[in-house]
């Protein structure tokens, strides 16, 4: 039986799966980069850091993407980035065939990566709503995390094969075919004429005008804006799990086996996304956002007390389910809401504040780990025997707490009325310089 419930649109396909390929080579790229860079440092700080350069740059050009992906043609954008991304990967391996890459070199490219990234995902969301009926949303970001999902349970496989076998240079070379491929399908997607035509009804009188609309919109739509809060503060957890991972799994375990959790946590994704291809109209999605994030507090309080690798096996799996459900209904909350002609400044707005703490939160978390939560874990017998009295454990104590906080946070919300979104429907914003 066919999993649609009715016929998606060929061009969305092939994007999905070309994108899909692209993630894939992506992935094989930042595990190959970020094993290489703990290997030659040994360094949690220097993880970290590297890490906030993942976000930080592309939340503050966060806007400006928006405002361009509202202006520019979609498809040329997207090949752009594309090609951005390629030429950034070729600089790097060929600095490492030349025996010239290092650490500031890796930021460098981490940062182009990021950047062209964001472009990237302010413009794809509302690519994807110019060319999918609203009432098809659900199931085409059900099936596009399922293939993003996919990447994350083979990229990690095959990074690690790839890795000890080949070598970081193939695993470079697989991305930047990658981007060819993603090339090739963005240049064979179609978008309708009378789609477009409907993009751009607003004229601004200036561009600070137009830069600051998507936040003036966003926050006079209640629902929108609770929702948007609590992404910010829940992902402080998830930047910080996502800054520790591999860290903490290599200071008990090979890195065969962050290879295998990687994986674990896409395969996860991969299938919770082809479930909700088929289940996804069906679901309220403010609910679904709730009670996954629950099991998300509950997963990092799991993860922090577990050293073994049948215990970060099933966690992992546990967290690419629930992380997949709330990405799928967010995404669909916010294509279903926001006008199609100002998605790229909303979805925006949307990155840099959701996950506006993340880099300062990442930054806090180097004292964290070595002034408050070693000391507790090397003085506490029992912090000691649920945690350990490593480095390693003193990552755990902290991801444990964290999701102690993503759960307080979630029956917070809840008690309070959830977002509400039945209460409070879109609006326009009417602003006198705008005509």
């Amino acid at each position: 039986m066919n999993i649609f419930d009715s016929v998606l649109p060929r061009s969305i396909l092939i994007l999905v799966i070309t994108r899909g390929l692209s993630s894939l080579g992506s992935t094989l790229t930042a595990f190959g980069l970020d094993v290489w860079v703990y290997r030659e440092t040994g360094s949690y700080t220097i993880f970290a850091l590297l890490s906030v350069l993942t976000t930080l740059p592309s939340l503050v050009f966060a806007p400006i993407a928006g405002v361009i992906a509202d202006r520019w043609d979609k498809k040329r954008l997207l090949i752009l980035c594309d090609v951005v991304s390629l030429a950034t990967v070729l600089v790097t391996l060929v600095m490492y065939l030349n025996d010239h890459l290092n650490v500031s070199m890796v930021a460098i490219s981490i940062l182009a990566l990021s950047l062209a990234s964001e472009i990237r995902w302010s413009t794809l969301g509302p690519t994807i709503s110019l060319m999918v009926p609203k009432e098809q949303l659900g199931q085409i970001n059900g099936l596009q995390q399922a293939f993003r999902s996919a990447t994350v349970m083979l990229g990690p496989v095959l990074g690690a094969i790839g890795l000890e076998i080949l070598g970081l240079p193939w695993l470079l070379s697989l991305d930047i075919l990658s981007y060819v491929a993603s090339i090739l399908g963005a240049l064979a997607i179609s978008i309708s004429a009378a789609n477009k035509s409907n993009q751009n009804e607003l004229k601004f009188s200036n561009f600070w005008q137009e830069l600051t609309y998507g936040f003036r919109w966003v926050f006079s739509q209640p629902a929108l804006k609770r929702l948007l809060l609590f992404f910010m503060v829940i992902n402080i957890g998830l930047s910080i799990f996502t800054a520790t991972f591999v860290p903490y799994i290599l200071s008990f375990l090979p890195s065969s086996m962050l290879g295998l959790c990687l994986g674990l946590q896409g395969a996860g994704g991969f299938l919770t996304g082809l479930f909700l291809t088929k289940w996804c109209r069906q679901r309220n999605h403010e609910r679904s956002i709730l009670g996954s994030a629950f099991c998300v507090g509950l997963c990092l309080f799991a993860w922090g007390i577990n050293h073994k690798g049948i215990g970060m096996a099933a966690v992992a799996f546990m967290l690419g389910v629930v992380v997949t459900v709330i990405m799928v209904s967010s995404q669909t909350i916010w294509q279903t809401y926001v006008p199609i002609g100002i998605q790229g400044k909303v979805f925006s707005v949307r990155s840099m504040v959701s996950f506006g703490l993340s880099p300062i939160s990442k930054l806090v978390s180097i004292p964290l780990v070595s002034a408050v939560f070693l000391p507790i874990v090397g003085n506490s017998t029992f912090a000691a025997m649920v945690w350990s009295d490593s480095q390693g454990g003193a990552l755990g104590l902290m991801i444990s707490m964290l999701g102690v906080g993503v759960m307080a946070c979630t029956i917070v919300v809840t008690f309070r009325g959830g977002f509400n979104f039945s209460a409070h429907a879109p609006r326009e914003i009417h602003d006198s310089k705008a005509a």
